[in-house]
């Protein structure tokens, strides 16, 4: 039997792409998203978790603007 973890949908690739350039155009570092999302590639990140990924970075972004 596979885990839970594994048979979840992931994200798709457009919304990959949307992570990634965010990321970028703000620079934060993608290893810290892996982190925060507690995944070994932003690629399995899952689609329940999206919103979360997606609000985790305006977060970081806001941070940054704050500094």
């Amino acid at each position: 039997a596979q885990s839970p973890a594994i048979a979840a949908d992931l994200i798709t690739s457009d919304q990959l792409a949307t992570i990634e350039t965010m990321l970028a155009e703000h620079d934060i570092p993608p290893a810290k998203m892996r982190a925060a999302a507690k995944v070994g590639s932003l690629d399995q990140i899952t689609a329940e978790n999206y919103a979360r990924a997606l609000a985790w970075i305006d977060a970081a972004i806001a941070k940054k603007e704050a500094t």
